[in-house]
């Protein structure tokens, strides 16, 4: 694969600049890249990995400086700007919106949410706990058929 190549390049050709070089490096390398509509990410320990957009199912910031990509598969430590990111996500791929500040959600990969336990299920099983307020943007943008808060033992009841 022609990308699998580039990077071992690129790994071997960078890796004893600085951390600040190697960022400015990538970053030039990302706006080429970002054509195409894969993410070129650095990690920290001196790899990098392109990832397309589609196998993200959110991004979330836990702590300043720290941003975690979920993907169907793994979970992706990030360290670079997180914001950059965020905001590239939801500008570039309309699958993408705010939940809340730090936490951008893949809309086409959940699978429901339930707005009373505020918890959105993704496509792999995996749940999530989220605000009362990020649960009134799932509702605007998905709609009140992806909420299952309604369904019971007895039935389901309407809103």
């Amino acid at each position: 694969m022609n990308s699998d190549r580039l990077l071992k390049m690129l790994r071997n050709e960078i890796s004893h600049y600085s951390f600040n070089y190697k960022n400015k490096i990538i970053e030039i390398i990302s706006n080429n890249v970002s054509e195409t509509g894969l993410l070129f990410l650095p990690l920290e320990n001196n790899t990098m990995r392109l990832l397309d957009p589609n196998e993200v199912l959110y991004v979330s910031t836990p702590q300043k400086g720290k941003v975690y990509i979920h993907t169907l598969t793994s979970e992706i430590p990030f360290h670079n700007s997180a914001y950059s990111l965020l905001e590239y996500l939801v500008e570039k791929n309309k699958n993408y919106c705010y939940l809340n500040k730090g936490f951008v959600i893949n809309k086409d990969k959940i699978m429901n949410f339930n707005s009373y336990y505020r918890r959105v299920i993704f496509i792999n099983g995996e749940e999530v706990r989220v605000t009362g307020e990020a649960i009134k943007i799932l509702i605007k943008a998905l709609g009140k058929e992806k909420d299952t808060h309604h369904d019971s033992f007895i039935g389901k009841f309407e809103y």
